[in-house]
């Protein structure tokens, strides 16, 4: 015999091919992508089926499907940042829990540019603040960190 014809591939749900029939000729090869296109999330496994002129070949495959619902840039964006309440009377949380951070720098700042708080380092996701010594009026309140800087404003109200 000279050649392979193979004249079906069956893949088993979640798997496919690029092609189900070829021939090979002795001493060639021939490639065949299988691709791996899960619809949901759970173990898929089952059998390759070449049908092949010198009778059928068997592989057992598995593969795990992963739904993947976002991708995060790591880059911090103001979106992931939240302050409330805003307007605030004597206190006000910033809200890190959506950033993709591990350590910030904050600080609240004026509209004269002044750095009226600061607090270098932080690594938690939730920093209630006092502000009830501020006077009314509209502040930025900045988070700086490796991923990125956001300023949000806040208004305080008596």
């Amino acid at each position: 015999d000279t050649e392979l014809s193979v004249s079906d591939i069956t893949t088993p749900d979640g798997f496919s091919v690029d092609q189900t029939t070829f021939t090979v000729g002795l001493g060639e090869s021939v490639e065949v992508n299988l691709t791996f296109a899960p619809s949901e999330a759970k173990v898929y496994s089952g059998q390759i089926v070449l049908s092949t002129s010198a009778g059928e070949t068997t592989i057992n495959v598995t593969g795990e499907g992963t739904i993947i619902t976002a991708i995060d840039d790591e880059v911090l964006d103001a979106n992931e940042v939240g302050i409330y309440p805003n307007p605030a009377r004597n206190t006000f949380t910033l809200d890190l829990t959506q950033a993709p951070i591990v350590e910030s720098n904050l600080s609240i700042i004026d509209l004269k540019g002044k750095i009226l708080w600061r607090r270098d380092n932080n690594r938690m996701n939730k920093v209630e603040i006092d502000i009830s010594n501020y006077l009314v009026g509209t502040y930025l309140v900045r988070i700086a960190t490796e991923n990125g800087v956001v300023v949000k404003k806040l208004m305080i109200v008596k």
